[in-house]
């Protein structure tokens, strides 16, 4: 795996999942795929979903389009592209 990228879920509460479980989605992750140069295209509203489940610590880790695998580590979500 590429270096992982780490978010702390610890701050976010209820507020912010509504937010998140919008469509679009989160501004912050979406933010992370383009400057680590990760394509969208497979990214589609059940994908946003399934990461919104690893954020909000009803999965522990999953994986989405492009390689990508997300992963929950107590309070901080780190996202890495699997090789």
């Amino acid at each position: 795996m590429t270096a992982w990228q780490s978010m702390d879920r610890s701050q976010r509460g209820a507020r912010w999942r509504g937010g998140f479980r919008g469509w679009p989605p989160c501004s912050l992750f979406r933010t992370v795929w383009l400057r680590e140069g990760w394509t969208l295209g497979g990214m589609d509203r059940a994908a946003w979903e399934r990461l919104a489940e690893v954020v909000f610590a009803e999965v522990t880790a999953v994986d989405l389009p492009g390689r990508v695998h997300a992963r929950r580590r107590e309070a901080v979500v780190q996202l890495g592209r699997r090789s």
